[in-house]
């Protein structure tokens, strides 16, 4: 996608897929091929291949030997159901003990626009595995993130994205993601809704929240591109609370088909301990979740 400062104009061409076979991951391939269909992607379906899973098994070797044939097949049957939607698609096994760290090398070579991975948001013990996956790659790709949650439904009976929710907190990365959410919403003939969360007002002087609301809800506006204002007519809303209430409440009540956040860069461990915003979001939405740094 760029960003010409005129128009907005998308152009997903490379997606990356990673899997790990999981139900959770079989919903989000279904978000891979929709983008894809819609955007004439091609997909390289990714598994990764941790070979100390099997050691523990009696002969070992042959576990492992056997684990990885089964892996092989099932990229097959992946790309066979992709070429089935006409989709020009490849597969890549790799074994290695850091998914993380592979998903983001392919990436980087593959210039992948856009990173699709389910996950099944287990909690804090969840985050330490596939979960732990999702939770640094929505902090550390350089490529959009577009993660598919437990509660997401696989999409019937093709991908649409109608209703796009995009929060902002004014920050540079936030800002990239309206300029991407902008470009998802063009594309798709989706309406736009901007979203902005305000803590709650403290103490004990009375605060003008209409007149708050109404400000921000102008500063909202002025996100969007001149040449934008065209067709886009974005509902502005503003909320007061916890960030991820409001998020969800207001994707909730319009039906969205796809939120999109901002997200800071962290350090690898960092991801793992401290969930933030983006991935309780994810978390617990109904819907897509594609976060992006600037």
């Amino acid at each position: 996608m760029r960003i010409t400062g005129i128009a907005v104009q998308p152009a997903l061409k490379s997606i990356l897929f990673a899997t790990d076979f999981s139900a959770e991951a079989e919903r989000a391939g279904k978000f891979a091929t929709g983008i894809a269909k819609h955007f004439s992607s091609r997909v390289l379906v990714l598994h990764v291949l941790d070979p100390t899973r099997a050691l523990h098994m009696p002969d070992a070797g042959i576990a492992v030997e056997t684990t990885a044939r089964d892996a092989e097949q099932r990229l097959e049957k992946a790309l066979a159901d992709l070429k089935v939607e006409k989709i020009q698609a490849e597969a890549a096994l790799s074994k290695t003990l850091d998914t993380t760290k592979v998903i983001l090398e392919l990436a980087g070579e593959r210039a992948s626009d856009v990173i699709v991975i389910g996950t099944r948001g287990l909690g804090t013990l969840g985050r330490l595995t596939l979960g732990s996956v999702a939770q640094q790659l929505i902090h550390q790709s350089e490529s959009p993130v577009l993660t598919v949650g437990p509660h997401v439904k696989a999409p019937q009976p093709e991908l649409k994205f109608q209703r796009v929710v995009c929060a902002t907190d004014f920050s540079e990365n936030a800002t990239a993601a309206v300029e991407f959410a902008l470009s998802f919403a063009e594309s798709y003939g989706a309406h736009m809704f901007l979203c902005h969360v305000l803590p709650k007002p403290e103490g004990k002087h009375p605060v003008d929240t209409q007149e708050l609301n109404e400000r921000f809800k102008a500063e909202l506006l002025r996100l969007i591109p001149g040449m934008a204002r065209e067709w886009c007519d974005p509902e502005c809303v503003v909320d007061h609370g916890y960030a991820v209430d409001g998020i969800l409440l207001l994707a909730n009540r319009v039906k969205a088909d796809l939120i999109v956040l901002g997200t800071r860069r962290v350090s690898h461990w960092f991801a793992i301990v401290q969930a933030g915003i983006a991935f309780e979001v994810i978390r617990r939405s109904n819907c897509p979740v594609l976060t992006l740094r600037k």
